[in-house]
């Protein structure tokens, strides 16, 4: 039977309701008699905390729930869920959809491709890798050859982007002149539009912030997702999208975490000190963060260790799915999670996976993560560095930073996994998940998973 979300009612027993921090559809008492049902059910006691990812609604949250209560409660676990009600992601999404069908932003990405295709022909002229563009670049030349739409263009992206990837030693340079004209190519695009509707204003567009010296700098640099998603992702900015639409979203997502351990009768205060009452030595608690759950994972470990009446021995066990969670925050709780984290298992998607769909049809081609880490964070290279992302484990620049060494230093590679794993895989290691919201849901991450939550890491 298919099973709608908007049918599916709240199951106290096991559903945590908290909306801004604070409960919404339960109560404190139905989660202390939650406690209670735990504490009668015999050892050896073992109680399984999910908090589903961020941006998702009440009714996406009430449906992995009933999707994956049964399956941890089979392997031993009693199963909670947080449901936290920050379902902005369809709005949002939405809204950056809208620049794909502005003729004005469209022009201006083709315009960016054409200028900055063309500087990695000529960086690259003479090499094997340019060698590989010759009957790509010829189109440059030919304005009728162009691509008409985005989805276009990131086809005809790619020879540029796989050559440059394999570059050894290039540059791209740029004169001022070129950005000023790029900044007047950009505002002379929406000459016709009044000034409401037009979505590159001057301001977003000189010196450092010249959507052509960002994208340069970082193919540059190795900041860059791609060649076809960093023309985009920079337009996206000097439209204001970043400041307007994204940043906001993601940071009243990330306040209703905050507001659930603001006051001692907040969801996740509370919770902490219930989960105290109940603990005893001979108890596992595993804490599973998906997404921006991963988030809420790290401010109830840090609470953990912070309330009065923690136990000295408590400790949690972790597992992160495709965590939105940054390295900079891991990195300043990792006091905490060293004292209070005894094991730690991260599934994530890999770097091939990663690249593979889109986040948004016609507009962004990169995974959520992607998306998060150029436009939700406020990052200067567009490209915050997350837990979750296999990119940023290389270990190489720009990514050799104390603070991603320190962090998967005590994470220890060897607890990564990075899907579709090999059939090779040990049992708990599996995945064959290919998206980020299906990795609670794929077949192989679930039977690792609930292996975990039967057998221990």
């Amino acid at each position: 039977m298919k099973l709608h979300a908007e049918s599916l009612p709240i199951d106290p027993d096991h559903d945590i309701d908290v909306v801004r921090g604070e409960f919404g559809e339960t109560s404190r008492k139905q989660l202390e008699e939650a406690f209670a049902r735990f504490r009668k059910g015999g050892a050896p006691a073992h109680l399984c905390v999910y908090l589903h990812g961020g941006l998702t609604p009440r009714t996406a949250g009430l449906l992995t729930a009933h999707r994956l209560v049964k399956g941890y409660a089979e392997a031993g676990a009693y199963p909670l869920f947080f449901i936290w009600n920050s379902g902005l992601w369809d709005v949002l999404a939405n809204e950056i959809l809208q620049y794909a069908k502005k003729p004005e932003f469209v022009l201006a990405a083709r315009l960016a491709l054409k200028v900055v295709a063309a500087k990695i022909d000529v960086a690259l002229s003479g090499t094997k890798a340019g060698k590989v563009l010759r009957h790509t670049s010829g189109k440059l030349k030919r304005k009728s050859l162009l691509p008409d739409t985005l989805a276009e263009l990131e086809s005809f992206a790619k020879p540029f982007d796989a050559a440059w990837q394999s570059r050894k030693a290039a540059l791209l340079g740029y004169a001022d002149v070129e950005a000023a004209e790029m900044a007047q190519d950009l505002i002379a695009l929406q000459k016709k539009l009044s000034p409401k509707k037009r979505i590159f204003k001057p301001a977003l567009l000189r010196g450092a912030n010249n959507p052509l010296v960002r994208i340069l700098q970082r193919l540059n640099t190795g900041r860059d997702h791609g060649l076809y998603t960093t023309i985009v992702e920079e337009l996206l900015i000097a439209a204001g999208a970043h400041k307007n639409l994204c940043e906001p979203a993601w940071q009243e997502m990330k306040s209703s975490i905050d507001l659930a351990f603001a006051t001692p009768l907040a969801a996740g205060n509370v919770f902490i000190e219930e989960l105290c009452k109940v603990w005893q030595p001979t108890m596992r608690v595993t804490l599973i963060g998906h997404g921006a759950g991963a988030l809420y994972v790290e401010r109830l470990v840090d609470a953990l260790d912070r309330h009065k009446k923690t136990p000295a021995a408590l400790q949690c066990e972790v597992i992160f799915l495709a965590p939105a969670l940054s390295f900079r925050t891991l990195d300043r709780g990792l006091g905490a999670l060293a004292r209070r984290v005894s094991h730690l298992r991260l599934f994530g998607l890999d770097e091939k996976a990663e690249l593979a769909h889109w986040e948004v049809p016609l507009v962004y081609d990169k995974s959520f993560l992607y998306f998060v880490a150029a436009l939700c964070e406020g990052d200067e290279y567009a490209d915050l560095p997350l837990l979750g992302m296999q990119r940023y484990w290389s270990g190489k620049p720009p990514y050799r930073l104390p603070e991603i060494q320190e962090s998967i230093a005590w994470i220890d590679p060897a607890r990564a996994v990075w899907s579709p794993t090999p059939g090779s895989a040990l049992k708990g290691y599996q995945s064959g998940a290919s998206r980020h919201g299906r990795l609670p849901f794929d077949p192989d991450t679930d039977r690792s998973i609930r292996a975990i939550l039967k057998n221990g890491f």
